[in-house]
């Protein structure tokens, strides 16, 4: 009987996510969630520990924000720092700065101290988000080292800008944690999600909720298809963590879930309930990965750099052009919608400049096909689109003619012959009413006699 190989446990730091359900606005009864969770990932020897978006105070503060603010250095600050003695910790909570600025913000808390904050650069302001109205804008993305490699932090909505996850990796992040509080959007589907499970004997158990054991909304089908293709893109563990429970008459949907550098799932946590979760992260998986596809390694940082110097710099903001070049570059398809340069199609739009297919649309310049549009000079084809000269094709295009439709000119010309016939009538004296022209002439009778006058 042949025996099964050996296999060696993965070398790597073990990651826990506790997917709790936060109070809102009740720091000392969240805190007190804090102590539980950690006191398991101690007992299950865990080396780095992550909590939820805000998962000190709740998500729906609003006008609260600033009663539930801690500061570096005050009593919260120093018993998170205390627990990450046992185990290190990613907390969110609200920061307050010596400015009297509010960030949501995720704190890394490592051997008794404060190693990092990331403040939230991207806030939401949309739809049921108003995080703008609360909250300062973060400016900053870094990458720290930790004692277990290289870290990135990025809070829910900065997750879903791909600069943000490249600037981190960029900045050599090798795992990228992610705090969410994302809520429940679009219809619940029977079907779960669309992510797939961990191959293998080290699949996770918790992996059978992605066969569809348990319903998952669309919000959460796009979250999950979101971190496997950004670890697989840039080649790194995403460790995102979700919280659960209803705030304000919303629902969060949970799902935690750790994903390895080639996308596949290390662990997963139930839907809509408070869960606790942990894998390692395996260094093989990480060169695997980068072996196989050195997206990052290829990385033109100079060429990003200098082009979105170009696109921040320029004075008018970017239009969608779908294909085509608005300010006057070379057009893959051959058309210039510029500055009136040689068109490949033989187009020029510009300056009027020759044009190969024979149109002159600049400065009425001889036209090939024989049309004039410019200053109304003769046309070939026999029309005159300038000054109102004669059309040979019987076509005026005259001031008199404002727009409307081609009139013949010999109706024109009758028209005009009739006026000649018409006697010439002297203009009315000053004074004196023209009674000629309070009784007109009726048309098509003979003479006038002395009768059909009014006495005078």
């Amino acid at each position: 009987m042949t025996k099964a190989p050996m296999r060696r446990p993965a070398k790597g730091p073990r990651v826990a996510i506790a997917q709790i359900e936060p109070i809102l606005g009740d720091v000392g009864a969240n805190l007190e969630k804090h102590r539980d969770a950690v006191a398991r990932a101690v007992d299950e020897q865990v080396d780095l520990l992550v909590f939820p978006e805000l998962s000190l105070t709740g998500y729906r503060l609003k006008d609260t924000v600033p009663d539930v603010a801690v500061r570096s250095g005050g009593e919260v600050f120093e018993e998170l720092a205390a627990m990450s003695e046992q185990t290190s910790l990613v907390v969110g909570l609200v920061a307050e700065t010596d400015a009297h600025k509010f960030y949501n913000s995720a704190a890394y808390f490592e051997a008794g101290k404060l190693l990092a904050v990331h403040h939230k650069a991207y806030l939401p302001t949309y739809g049921m988000f108003d995080e703008q109205r609360y909250f300062a804008h973060g400016d900053k993305i870094r990458a720290f080292d930790t004692e277990h490699g290289r870290t990135g932090m990025l809070i829910c909505e900065d997750m879903l800008h791909p600069s943000a996850v490249m600037i981190a990796t960029l900045d050599g992040a090798a795992v990228v944690i992610a705090p969410s509080a994302s809520p429940v959007k679009g219809v619940l589907s029977d079907e779960g999600s669309d992510a797939p499970a961990a191959d293998g004997d080290d699949a996770d158990p918790t992996d059978s909720q992605l066969d569809g054991d348990s319903p998952v909304d669309a919000n959460g089908r796009s979250w999950e298809a979101y971190n496997r293709v950004t670890a697989r893109s840039f080649g790194i563990f995403v460790v995102y963590a979700n919280r659960v429970g209803v705030e304000d008459g919303q629902t969060f949907w949970g799902g935690s879930e750790i994903i390895a550098p080639d996308g596949s799932t290390l662990a997963k946590a139930a839907y809509y309930e408070p869960d606790f979760i942990s894998a390692t992260l395996p260094h093989d998986a990480l060169r695997s990965r980068r072996i196989q596809a050195p997206v990052m390694r290829d990385e033109n940082v100079d060429l990003t750099i200098n082009e979105l110097c170009r696109i921040r710099d320029r004075s008018e903001p970017a239009r969608p052009s779908f294909g085509r070049d608005d300010r006057g570059g070379d057009d893959r398809r051959g058309r210039d919608f510029g500055r009136g340069g040689d068109d490949r199609r033989g187009r020029d739009f510009g300056r009027g400049g020759d044009d190969r297919r024979g149109r002159d649309f600049g400065r009425g310049g001889d036209d090939r096909r024989g049309r004039d549009f410019g200053r109304g000079g003769d046309d070939r084809g026999g029309r005159d689109f300038g000054r109102g000269r004669d059309d040979r094709s019987d076509h005026r295009f005259s001031s008199n003619d404002r727009g409307g439709p081609p009139r013949d000119d010999r109706r024109d010309e009758r028209r005009d012959e009739r006026r000649d016939d018409t006697p010439q009538r002297d203009a009315p004296t000053r004074g004196r009413p023209d009674r000629r022209a309070q009784k007109p002439r009726p048309v098509g009778r003979g003479p006038r006699r002395r009768d059909d006058t009014d006495g005078s």
